[in-house]
């Protein structure tokens, strides 16, 4: 099933191509970059690994296009982290109100507030001023630092 905002957005871009056929040859020489001049509300992006699994699923109350195919700003940030293999398991859910995400980086940012949850070794990070890297699946959080462990320690002592 097709949901109503690709369904809005395929129209819109038949709507542009039309419009283009109608246009002299020479202004069509233009940016192929898609963009958007108002913010594009409830969105989700996916990145994949060459072979065809999950890595990572952003999605946004709000996101605005700063360059077309490689930054955009996400107000409710709630990035889901795979195991970019075939069980596609979630290792992480990653929670912030506003950040910056670099898709050819593989890299999200953001200044204020995150919250990490972490399935795979149970446990759960705030703090504020952060970077999550995908390449390197690095979360650095550089104030406010609070870490709560979901597991049992046998034998620390």
């Amino acid at each position: 099933m097709i949901r109503p905002p690709i369904l809005l957005f395929s129209a819109a871009l038949l709507a542009a191509a039309a419009a283009a056929e109608k246009e002299p040859v020479q202004s069509r020489e233009r940016s192929t970059d898609l963009t958007a001049a108002a913010p594009v509300e409830q969105f989700t992006v996916n990145q994949f690994t060459p072979e065809g699994y999950r890595l990572w699923l952003v999605r946004g109350a709000e996101g605005r296009i700063v360059r077309p195919g490689e930054q955009f700003d996400v107000t409710e940030l709630h990035l889901t982290i795979f195991t970019g293999d075939a069980t596609e398991r979630v290792e992480s859910i990653l929670l912030s109100a506003t950040a910056t995400v670099l898709l050819r980086e593989k890299v999200a940012n953001g200044t204020g507030p995150v919250r990490l949850i972490n399935y795979v070794d149970h446990f759960e990070v705030t703090g504020e001023d952060w970077t999550y890297d995908q390449t390197q699946k690095k979360v650095s959080i550089r104030k406010n630092v609070r870490v709560v462990f979901r597991t049992r320690f046998n034998d620390v002592l």
